[in-house]
């Protein structure tokens, strides 16, 4: 979960103004108040809530076993009376076992790290419903998690403009121009710059406009979405799609996207788009398309794409350089050959993000093929 999402999702709680500022991590943060437990981002892709009510933490853990949402919380469950105590005589075990003894309605989870979007919502849920119930007070919203978590993820998409082109978002470079279709192409070398634009159209499918996607609420039933945007940047934007089956490296498939500045003085922009895969028989994909230009070797600068398995085959092309490398071998000038020979391995890996992405996102199969 990045900051974005998570003041989005204090925002549909109607927590909008924060209460104080602390330094996390190194970092003066916002801190937003919620009853008596207190929210603030962690600065690392979690979210830090403190004070929760001991009753929620077990209510939680009830509804969801197996922690499906990477919720972490302290071991130990405090009240203030021990609180105070241990400020005078240090934490002993004598504290403790008179902690264990007294009733737990009144202790709480002083530190809980939250990981995901839907579980920092599972947990305002089932705060605001305990609070209802204790103090008998009048519910005044009935969302679900569903109804929220598709209304959260549909403003930051908003924010963060995943629909902005590689050639809108680096329009005035011209090294990135230089690797544009061109009518001094060969066809071969035409069918791979086609090929590759299908690649980040299925990577990040809100660049497709040959498909109508499902509403918010069907899409994050079939996938783990997460999007953000930089606080500074307003203009750069972060994709993760990952599919909610599992594979049989224990790792989901997922496709990210991202758009943004280097980290380099200049602060460049460039793009990446990212497939990681695992295919039926244990076999591991990646696959990358990106544009930088802050490598520390010039040749490795600019437009690149590079596939690999773990079986150890990978192919590397920098359409910049027009260089290709395959299986380790010295960088090498390409040849129409080697065009058709990325094409086919383009080809594949479509198919496999197509089955992360458009499968699980679009209304129907566009009628431009995508598998291989």
């Amino acid at each position: 979960m990045n900051e974005v999402e998570m003041r989005e999702v204090l925002s549909v709680f109607g927590i909008n103004k924060s209460q104080r500022t602390e330094w996390v991590n190194g970092t003066e943060t916002s801190v937003y108040s919620f009853g008596t437990a207190s929210v603030c981002y962690g600065g690392n892709q979690f979210a830090i809530v403190r004070n929760l009510p001991l009753k929620v933490a077990e209510m939680v853990e009830e509804k969801y076993p197996n922690n499906p949402y990477e919720i972490k919380t302290d071991s130990l469950a405090i009240d203030d009376e021990y609180k105070q105590e241990i400020s005078i005589t240090g934490r002993t075990n004598r504290a403790e076992e008179k902690l264990q003894q007294r009733t737990s309605d009144n202790k709480y989870i002083e530190y809980c790290r939250v990981e995901t979007v839907e579980g920092l919502i599972v947990l305002l849920l089932e705060m605001r419903d305990y609070w209802i119930q204790k103090y008998n007070l009048e519910v005044q919203d009935t969302k679900s998690k569903e109804d929220i978590l598709s209304e959260v993820l549909s403003k930051v998409l908003t924010l963060a403009k995943p629909t902005i082109k590689n050639s809108e978002w680096l329009e005035n470079n011209k090294i990135f121009l230089t690797t544009q279709m061109s009518e001094q192409d060969n066809p071969e070398k035409l069918k791979l710059k086609a090929l590759l634009d299908t690649f980040d159209k299925t990577i990040n499918p809100f660049l497709n406009e040959e498909i109508a996607l499902k509403d918010m609420k069907e899409i994050v039933g079939n996938v783990e979405l997460s999007v953000g945007t930089s606080s500074r940047y307003i203009d750069e934007c972060y994709l993760r799609i990952r599919d909610k089956k599992d594979t049989p490296s224990g790792f989901k498939n997922q496709a990210e996207y991202w758009r943004g500045r280097g980290v380099g003085w200049k602060r460049k922009r460039c793009f990446s788009y990212d497939l990681s895969y695992t295919k039926d028989d244990g076999t591991e994909v990646t696959a990358t398309h990106y544009y930088t230009e802050e490598l520390e070797d010039p040749k490795d600068n600019g437009e690149a794409l590079s596939i690999g398995y773990s079986t150890g085959h990978l192919i590397y092309y920098n359409l910049t350089h027009d260089r290709i490398e395959v299986d380790g071998s010295k960088r090498m000038p390409a040849k129409p050959r080697h065009y058709e020979q990325i094409g086919e391995e383009l080809q594949k890996v479509i198919g496999y993000a197509s089955t992360v992405t458009i499968s699980n996102m679009s209304k129907k199969m566009p009628e431009k093929k995508l598998n291989p």
